[in-house]
């Protein structure tokens, strides 16, 4: 569970590293969007659930990466 594990298992690649690491923490989030929001109805679900997980890794995959990278060493 410690950060320094999934630097180490890819270390080569930082930037896939930390996506894999953001998304992850991402999906969790969403499920517990998914168990508590109330709306059923399959647009909402595909238009606000599914993207927000993936828009956040992937913006701060840019931000952990050097993190990432620097834990790599």
């Amino acid at each position: 569970s410690r950060p320094r594990a999934a630097s180490r298992g890819w270390s080569g690649r930082p930037a896939l590293t930390a996506l894999a690491a953001l998304a992850a923490a991402g999906a969790v989030g969403a499920l517990l969007v998914h168990l508590t929001c109330p709306a059923v109805d399959p647009a909402h679900l595909l238009c606000t659930h599914v993207p927000t997980p993936l828009l956040l890794a992937g913006v701060l995959t840019g931000l952990l990466a050097p993190v990432v990278r620097r834990w790599a060493r």
